[in-house]
């Protein structure tokens, strides 16, 4: 059997003891916590000169323009380089990701709700099979979203999935799904049916909370993943296609669309 990465062990754990998951630590102004600029700084230069040594002095020069400010635009104005690798983007990225769920979290505040994280895990791979493990667990939504037993009982999701690197040396790719449903429990037939759903993975589910909880799940899905490298953090980018790891449905999603109707207009600058 392939060995579990560290955070696999860790919701084992938590699981057998009724413990709290680690997203449930996460602070709801998260950004000292998850994306430090320092951090994506380094990082970006660890990219720059990964660049370099290749010869794309295109996309070097990129990377190292991001965050300088604009020439003869206001002060606050910065160059934003738009690169899918660029941590610095990502991390403008994750925050309007990041407020789009303090927003929901205000939406659907009161209602009731119960929300319950379930963290499924598949065996580690290689840079090579990991475009497989990704599209695995997409498809494993996607049959899990159209399931009739899933509407019947779930009222909406949050869901991430992450790559990060495993004890083994190997990439970790797995999936986090924050559900959100009425009563106090998680209905009996939706884990045999997540189950169904992921043949190849392991189930993990946290403990039901009371409330959405969507912003501390968000800083913890959108978080840098540790210890990475240049060079991992590249493939880990190509293979998600610059896309962001965290994605609503149902309930979620027409929250997020209110949210947005409600939010006040951006004040104009001369």
């Amino acid at each position: 059997m392939a060995a579990l990465s560290s955070f696999a062990k860790g919701a084992a754990r938590s699981g057998a003891a009724g413990g709290r998951l680690p997203y449930q630590d996460k602070c709801l102004d998260f950004r000292p916590l998850s994306l430090p600029r320092l951090r994506a700084l380094a990082l970006r230069d660890e990219l720059a000169a990964c660049h370099e040594q290749t010869g794309n002095l295109y996309r070097r020069q990129r990377l190292l323009g991001c965050g300088q400010p604009v020439p003869g635009g206001m002060d606050t104005w910065t160059y934003q380089c738009g690169l899918g690798e660029c941590p610095l983007c990502y991390r403008r990225r994750a925050y309007r990701k990041a407020a789009e769920a303090a927003r929901m979290d205000k939406e659907l505040q009161g209602g009731g709700f119960t929300s319950q994280m379930l963290t499924i895990t598949v065996p580690d791979t290689e840079a090579d099979g990991m475009a497989a493990r990704y599209t695995e667990l997409s498809k494993g939504c996607s049959r899990l979203y159209k399931s009739k037993i899933y509407a019947r009982h779930i009222e909406g999701a949050a869901r991430g999935i992450e790559i990060g690197m495993a004890d083994t040396g190997r990439y970790h790719v797995h999936i986090h799904q924050l559900l959100i449903f009425w009563g106090g429990a998680l209905p009996e037939a939706i884990l045999p049916l997540v189950q169904r759903c992921f043949p190849q993975g392991r189930l993990y589910p946290s403990e039901p909370l009371n409330g959405v909880n969507l912003s501390r799940f968000a800083a913890y899905v959108l978080k840098l993943p540790e210890g990475v490298t240049a060079e991992e953090w590249l493939t880990i980018r190509q293979v998600m296609q610059r896309k962001m790891p965290l994605a609503f449905s149902g309930l979620l999603r027409r929250a997020n669309r209110a949210s947005r109707k409600n939010r006040p207009a951006k004040r104009k600058t001369q």
